[in-house]
């Protein structure tokens, strides 16, 4: 993981937090190398994203 990657699931976290404490559904974009990210297990659903590059081709919901 990249520091750049580490950053950016510390502040999807915090996010993830402050939306339970407003009892907000949670909803996590992962890529496939990212099954284990904290941000994944700590959402109420994930969405994979595929394809390469920034834009993915396709999206398949994972829970």
């Amino acid at each position: 993981m990249t520091i750049h990657s580490y950053r950016i699931q510390l502040i999807a976290v915090r996010v993830i937090r402050a939306a339970r404490e407003l009892d907000l559904p949670i909803v996590a974009l992962r890529s496939r190398d990212e099954a284990d990210a904290l941000h994944a297990r700590m959402a109420d659903e994930v969405v994979v994203l595929d394809g390469e590059g920034f834009w993915p081709r396709t999206a398949t919901a994972v829970r």
